[in-house]
């Protein structure tokens, strides 16, 4: 079965695209192994990483440091990021928690 060619810029376009998705998927990889020996997952990582942040965040303002959790249990529940503790526990949604925002 021969290639399927769509010209020679965008022959090397979709080359490197791919040798980018393999890098990426690599790097991701080691990622989650790397985070995996601290016993947590990936998404708990990306919440203490953006709780220790002391520059300015561009994407999703932590108000005072603060964490927002909705789930499957129709509860919200505020937590203090810079102890772990929680705040609050808010009721009164009807049903799983999509997203929370501040």
């Amino acid at each position: 079965m021969s290639q399927r060619r769509y010209g020679k810029k965008n022959d090397r376009a979709l080359t490197l695209w791919v040798k980018l998705a393999r890098a990426f998927a690599t790097f991701s990889k080691a990622a989650d192994r790397d985070i995996e020996r601290y016993g947590l997952t990936t998404a708990q990582f990306g919440a203490l990483e953006c709780l220790g942040h002391l520059g300015p965040m561009t994407i999703g303002a932590l108000c005072r440091k603060q964490l927002v959790s909705g789930g499957f249990d129709s509860t919200t529940k505020v937590w203090n990021g810079a102890t772990g503790q929680e705040i609050a526990i808010l009721y009164g949604a009807t049903g799983m928690i999509r997203g929370v925002n501040f």
